[in-house]
């Protein structure tokens, strides 16, 4: 609780200074993993361009903080008997950073990896990267198994294995001797590398695929580093309120130009495709045949039938798989995108879908549920104040006018638009069951109210911190 205040201090004072508005939304993202501050055409021209991960502190990030402190470090390796003392106070830095962060999913990945990482580099150990990534999956996937079905776990996991796997095999194709171009042909095989392993997926769930991914990274990720560090600097700046004459303007400046390029990228619409579909059992089909690509001590000659038959196996069962288990009868997702706050749930064979602020553009959440619940037909609503299905009963908590309700003894509360009232009051009067937090509640706000629901023991939910929430009707 403390680090979470210390952290809503911290944002409070840099929302307080100088910098542009800009700059304060890519350092709340960088550096405290809040992107609430971003405006949402920004948000999405980062999507069109293929980086959207950069706003999110992920691997990038953390592997960056990771070698920077094992730098700052090193001399405490020339010591014999203290020879863990680095790889401890790297680890624990790491995860007061995740403490910091909010303990969210991709920082949770991100530092799980490479605090082991860490130590096996410190302590000697056989440095196998391969076994760090799966022995941290396997962590992570028993101190909470539905990992296993998150997007993002998934998407980065692949992402790893694809660069260890792919970098070496597509490194031999070209060994060029000039260092600048040697250097772009590395980052070029480590994008190509994440992306190949990644795309079959993407597509799946989002149904797009970025054309100029390559360019992005191109001008993006030579410099990121530097703007990392430059963003700790100037964060650490702003929160002692340290001036250095033009520091925040030249940060802004930056801020700036790496938008611009981000947009000029994004505005390249006919390289962005769009409306792409593919199944499960396709999914499964290609990761087969990319698996096979990958199998350096076998040929793809050898037996071609065995493969033939076991990816029509393969098919088949993704079918099987698809039809019996996988598809959803009677369900309804709560999430928050873009700072709005949606329910999606089927009825009468089309997805129905409640939305607090109609005039944010929720067209990819749409694609995903339709996929997702197997139909094309789509029809929007605005969240009303109380919503009855089956055993559900929901209370949609907008404004003050809630504490007028009378007669209603809702199952959860839904919270969203940031409603002036006192929650303590609220929660005394209807006594839910579950309380779920929309995605447009201001983060002071919700440390009161996850405070309230903590003092009176009702279960909470933190749609934009944990993640769309899955009710059974």
């Amino acid at each position: 609780m403390k680090i979470e205040l210390w952290r809503q201090k911290s944002l409070k004072r840099l929302s307080d200074s100088s910098l542009s508005m800009a700059s304060k939304g890519l350092l709340g993202a960088l550096i405290f993993g809040e992107q609430s501050g971003i405006e949402m055409g920004q948000m999405q021209a980062y999507a069109k361009a293929g980086v959207i991960h950069l706003l999110a502190i992920s691997g990038l990030h953390i592997g960056l903080i990771t070698f920077f402190l094992l730098f700052i470090l090193r001399p405490l390796n020339r010591l014999d008997r203290v020879k863990y003392v680095s790889a401890f106070l790297v680890i624990l830095l790491l995860w007061f950073y995740a403490f910091f962060t909010g303990l969210k999913p991709s920082v949770i990945r991100a530092v799980c990896m490479f605090s082991l990482w860490a130590l096996a580099t410190q302590g000697n150990f056989r440095q196998d990267p391969l076994n760090v990534v799966l022995c941290s999956a396997f962590i992570l996937l028993v101190c909470y198994p539905p990992y296993l079905f998150s997007v993002g776990f998934q998407m980065s996991y692949l992402a790893v294995l694809g660069i260890l796997s792919g970098h070496p095999i597509l490194s031999r194709l070209w060994q060029p001797r000039w260092r600048p171009i040697r250097f772009f042909w590395q980052l070029t095989v480590v994008t190509l590398a994440a992306q190949i392993a990644v795309t079959t997926l993407s597509v799946f769930y989002f149904k797009q695929f970025p054309g100029l991914f390559l360019i992005s990274n191109w001008m993006i990720l030579p410099f990121f580093g530097g703007l990392l560090g430059l963003s700790f600097i100037i964060t650490g700046a702003n929160l002692i309120s340290l001036k250095i004459w033009g520091m925040n303007e030249i940060y802004d400046w930056i801020v700036h130009t790496f938008n611009r390029c981000i947009n000029a990228i994004a505005a390249q619409e006919n390289l962005i495709f769009t409306d792409l579909k593919l199944n499960l059992g396709a999914v499964l089909l290609l990761y087969f045949f990319l698996f096979l690509l990958l199998q350096r001590r076998r040929k793809i000659a050898q037996f071609p039938w065995v493969y033939l038959l076991s990816a029509l196996l393969i098919v088949q069962g993704g079918f099987v798989l698809v039809q019996h288990f996988l598809i959803p009868k009677k369900t309804l997702w709560m999430v928050s995108h873009y700072q709005t706050t949606a329910l999606a749930y089927p009825e009468n064979n089309k997805l129905k879908m409640l939305v607090a602020h109609q005039e944010v553009n929720l067209d990819k959440i749409a694609s995903f549920y339709t996929q997702y619940f197997y139909t094309d037909s789509l029809a929007y609503q605005s969240l009303p104040n109380f919503i009855i299905k089956e055993h559900l009963r929901i209370l949609v908590c907008k404004n003050a006018s809630i504490m007028s309700v009378e007669d209603f003894d809702p199952t959860h509360l839904l919270v969203t638009g940031n409603p002036k009232i006192n929650f303590d009051r609220l929660l005394e009067k209807i006594k839910p069951q579950k309380v779920i937090f929309g995605g447009d509640i201001r983060p002071w706000r919700l440390v009161l109210w996850e405070a309230s629901c903590k003092k009176q023991k009702i279960p909470y939910h933190n749609l934009a911190k944990e993640g769309s929430l899955k009710i059974s009707l």
